[in-house]
């Protein structure tokens, strides 16, 4: 009894410690991703910066809701093969352990996880979700326009030009001042009134009655009076490629059926990846334990791509088959299942070793994680 709690205590130590050491790796690299969005928010105004340590503060249920399961997932297939590496599983065997026991030897440790993951995942994570948006401005060219102030000069957002006006109202700004300045001219003009409106991706402003500088950064400025100024500034948003976990984490449409089915679809995938990771922990002994983690960094992303799609393919119909997405669990649950049998692991093991399988895996791998992550 005193010697299954040893293995059981070190057994625990290690999974757990390796457990942390993965989450806290991966929440670096999420929360670099995640700040260098939001201080672009904050850039184009949609956030204020003072905010922004709150809304990490609020989205921490779902990052953590994301991050735990393949942490745990990965910790236990470090800490399996290295014990089927070093024979040690084999002295625990012989010490009258069944694998069964020496798996239940996480029980606790487990059903913790799963806990923690369904708390954030579907409890906690709506919530602090739908207040994390009310600091957002999320304002787009319409609601900026429409929050413009008199006699203030007022930037279009997306754009180098600015609008000065003394009032309006209805679409229509009276006494105005219009700026663009871009790096080839500053052109400014003035009118008695300006009517706007709004088109995919510009604004077209019609201007009456008023004066026109085309440069004011040449030596002779020249001015033109007109009735009618057709003119249209482009608002389109360019943002270079980054990762930003948008198809994890910013769903539209708030807190609807299928975001809530998300969502206990990830407790659901905790379950399947812990009896994955098991299986896919156990290695010849000192065989490398390379192949397996490569293996299940392809299942696991493979896994979260699947339901991606299908959870993106929801129209609003047949909703039975998207309840948790269990569609797509069991498809991944009958193949942890099959791992089971010695021989279909360890012919499928023996295959990944190959060279060209091995890096087909690897560009396979890249390519799904750039388009789950890269926007």
């Amino acid at each position: 009894m005193q010697t299954s709690a040893i293995i059981s205590k070190h057994f625990n130590i290690r999974v757990f410690q390796t457990f942390l050491v993965t989450l806290f790796t991966l929440f670096g690299i999420l929360m670099i991703s995640r700040l260098t969005g939001y201080f672009e928010k904050a850039s184009r105004g949609e956030l204020e910066l003072s905010n922004i340590f709150f809304v990490v503060l609020l989205r921490l249920p779902d990052f953590l809701s994301f991050l735990i399961p393949f942490s745990i997932f990965v910790s236990l297939i470090i800490v399996i093969s290295r014990k089927f590496q070093n024979n040690e599983i084999y002295a625990v065997y012989n010490l009258g352990v069944s694998p069964i026991r020496h798996a239940l030897f996480l029980w606790k440790q487990i059903i913790l996880v799963i806990l923690i993951v369904g708390l954030l995942s579907i409890f906690i994570g709506p919530y602090a979700k739908s207040i994390s948006e009310t600091y957002f401005n999320d304002q787009t060219t319409k609601d900026y326009f429409g929050a413009f102030e008199p006699n203030k000069i007022n930037k279009i957002p997306n754009s180098n030009s600015f609008i000065f006006f003394d009032e309006g109202a209805d679409n229509i700004f009276k006494d105005v001042i219009f700026i663009n300045d871009d790096e080839s001219a500053l052109t400014i003009i003035e009118s008695r009134l300006l009517e706007y409106k709004y088109l995919d991706n510009k604004i077209d402003l019609s201007f009456k009655n008023g004066k026109f500088f085309p440069n004011l950064n040449t030596s002779s400025i020249v001015s033109i009076n007109f009735q009618n100024f057709d003119h249209s500034v482009s608002v389109v948003t360019s943002t270079p490629a980054r990762f930003t976990f948008k198809k994890v984490f910013d769903l539209d449409g708030g807190i609807t059926f299928i975001d809530m089915q998300w969502r206990i679809s990830f407790v659901i995938m905790t379950i399947i990846l812990i009896f994955l990771g098991f299986n896919l922990g156990k290695v010849k002994a000192r065989s490398s334990s390379s192949s397996n983690i490569l293996s299940g960094l392809f299942i696991y992303i493979s896994y979260l791509a699947s339901l991606i799609l299908y959870r993106d393919s929801y129209a609003g119909i047949n909703p039975f088959f998207y309840i948790g997405l269990w569609p797509i669990h069991l498809i991944f649950l009958t193949f942890t299942l099959s791992l089971i049998f010695k021989d279909f692991r360890n012919s499928l093991f023996q295959k990944i070793h190959s060279k060209n399988l091995l890096a087909l895996l690897v560009f396979m791998m890249i390519v799904i994680f750039m388009w789950i992550f890269l926007e």
